[in-house]
């Protein structure tokens, strides 16, 4: 009975801790939306990048050990990629440069659709080598600038809690697609929407005004 009471104490602490922030949050509209951009198209990201395995086991028939040499390559390449996203990122704007990368990653989406063989399936992962460490760390540095130095550790929190808890909308998305089209490139292709809807949004996004909203809290 302890053990119980003790639960629900905790899970109380919890539910208000995230209302807390929640309310503290929607103090600061510009980084409000950035999060919501940012929770839609990293969904997409993060599922390409969980079911691509999937993807070339059931679209080329490849084997462990082709797709282990792919993920090897692709983590050696993503480094000095990143790092020259950032530096683009200095001369150009972050959100100029977040922008860029997404429109890239809908390019290699509809790429994706088309891929029938092996080699097309390295190019492709060559192109997501070099966009898929800038895109993390450009929007991450984003979120940074506009977050209240006093509120980092609170809304970093609730950034990890949301991602985690929105984590399974993609892979049930390509699951299904998966599932009506037998076409793993399809399923695929449907990860392009969380994407787009997310450029859109950080599209609208007013990077000097969150800047000057987190000083300002």
């Amino acid at each position: 009975r302890n053990i119980h009471a003790g639960l629900a104490t905790t899970a109380a602490h919890a539910v208000g801790e995230v209302y807390r922030t929640l309310q503290n949050v929607r103090c600061y509209s510009v980084l409000a939306l950035f999060l919501i951009g940012f929770l839609i198209y990293n969904e997409g990201i993060q599922t390409v990048m969980s079911q691509a395995g999937y993807f070339g086991e059931t679209a080329l028939n490849m084997q462990p050990r082709e797709l282990m040499l792919l993920v090897l390559m692709i983590q050696m390449l993503a480094a000095p990629a990143a790092i020259g996203v950032g530096w683009i990122s200095d001369r150009i704007g972050a959100k100029t440069t977040l922008l860029a990368c997404l429109c890239i990653w809908c390019a290699l989406l509809v790429g994706a659709y088309f891929v029938s063989t092996k080699p097309q399936f390295w190019v492709m992962g060559v192109g997501v080598a070099m966009v898929m460490g800038g895109t993390q760390a450009v929007g991450r540095s984003m979120m940074g600038v506009m977050t209240p130095e006093a509120k980092t550790a609170e809304f970093m929190g609730f950034f990890n809690l949301s991602a985690r808890a929105t984590s399974m909308v993609g892979p049930i998305l390509f699951g299904e697609v998966m599932r009506a089209t037998n076409s793993a490139n399809a399923a695929i292709l449907s990860l392009l929407g969380f994407i787009v809807i997310g450029m859109v949004i950080v599209s609208f996004v007013n990077l000097a005004r969150g800047i000057q909203q987190a000083k300002a809290g």
